[in-house]
């Protein structure tokens, strides 16, 4: 068990309120999914404590342990990122609900990590055509951890190779700290492409560079709405699905 986990135990055996019990029993349920290479069949309930009800647990458990417990259900993200390489947590709703609402059969993703959106959408239906760079996996140990096949190719390589062959273009958090995603957006408009270009990401927030914000034209449709009310952020980052033009 990881150390993660055992401390979320932990806590809950020595704060045994339901809220906490029940957040720790989904984060059980989702990390054995993801140690069976499945996903969650839905997005995660909202994780984490409200003001309200710390302030009435810490009188009942202390004030420590109630913050302890809400930073580890809070960082649930975080331990993703660290255990499984995994930024963005698909679930097959979501999935399932874009491949129907834009009629997707073959999806590029590019900088895709270790694939878990391309799974997810795999196991909608499409094919998918998954590429990342993997330059983050050479100081990272959870980037020899794929969960299915993907090419060793830049984003800009592979959206010029296999662009005009999909219906739909994806990338899942793009990194806030270089300009990659600028760099996309602008090749996608130069080679002039017609499948839809969407970004998962949180805007003006922890992914995606400012200056792709600045630039991007974000589309909004009733199908887009529907994609994003299935995938409900369960932590507070606002992450959504974006299509981008």
């Amino acid at each position: 068990m990881s150390t993660y986990l055992s401390r979320l135990e932990s806590l809950s055996a020595v704060c045994p309120a339901q809220v906490i019990t029940d957040q720790v029993g989904v984060i059980k349920e989702t990390l054995a999914l993801l140690d069976d290479q499945r996903l969650p069949e839905q997005a995660l309930p909202p994780l984490g404590l409200l003001p309200d009800q710390k302030a009435d647990l810490a009188e009942l458990y202390g004030e420590p342990a109630i913050n302890a417990a809400d930073n580890l259900l809070n960082n649930f993200r975080a331990y993703l990122s660290r255990a499984y390489g995994l930024w963005s947590l698909p679930n097959l709703t979501t999935a399932r609900i874009l491949t129907k609402s834009f009629r997707l059969h073959r999806v590029l993703e590019v900088m895709a990590g270790n694939g878990y959106w391309s799974q997810a959408l795999q196991a909608a239906g499409c094919q998918l055509i998954t590429t990342d760079s993997k330059e983050w996996s050479i100081t990272s140990a959870t980037g020899a951890k794929p969960v299915i096949p993907v090419k060793k190719c830049s984003a800009a390589a592979a959206l010029t190779k296999w662009g005009g062959q999909v219906d739909a273009i994806l990338c899942a958090w793009a990194p806030n700290f270089n300009q990659a995603d600028w760099e996309l957006l602008q090749l996608y408009r130069k080679l002039q492409l017609t499948a839809p270009l969407f970004f998962i990401g949180e805007q003006d927030g922890a992914t995606n560079s400012p200056q792709f914000w600045t630039q991007a034209h974000l589309h909004h449709s009733l199908d887009l709405r529907r994609v994003n009310r299935s995938f409900a952020s369960f932590d507070f980052i606002d992450e959504k699905f974006f299509l981008v033009s």
